[in-house]
């Protein structure tokens, strides 16, 4: 049997980890050093990450790792409060047209170097 896709939890972290923490170890010298192996078992079990592969025959030929969300809250996030001016929104101040489309201009132009 050949499953493909999203590895249940319980069998990611159970049975398959020691097949999918080697083949995950032997990619982490090319990663950003984020996480060591045991922050991606950890946020596997909490569901902050998940595991996704090829398992054939009961062997793991494939995998990675995951999380959705990360780049929107750390990155887009940040940037936009970054384009606000004193902490309030720039368009709550703007009450002419063209002021208003500079200033989704500039935003744009922020997330755009992103």
């Amino acid at each position: 049997m050949t499953h493909i896709g999203v590895i249940p939890k319980d069998l990611a972290i159970g049975p398959f980890w020691p097949q999918i923490s080697d083949l995950i170890s032997k990619a982490m010298p090319y990663g950003r050093g984020e996480y060591t192996i045991d922050d991606i078992r950890e946020g596997i079990a909490s569901g902050a990450m998940f595991a996704l592969g090829v398992i054939h025959a009961g062997t793991v030929e494939f995998v990675i790792t995951a999380t959705i969300g990360g780049y929107w809250r750390e990155v887009v996030g940040p940037a936009i409060e970054a384009a606000r001016i004193n902490g309030k929104d720039a368009l709550d101040s703007l009450t002419d047209p063209a002021m208003i489309d500079a200033h989704v201009a500039a935003v744009v132009a922020d997330l755009d170097a992103i």
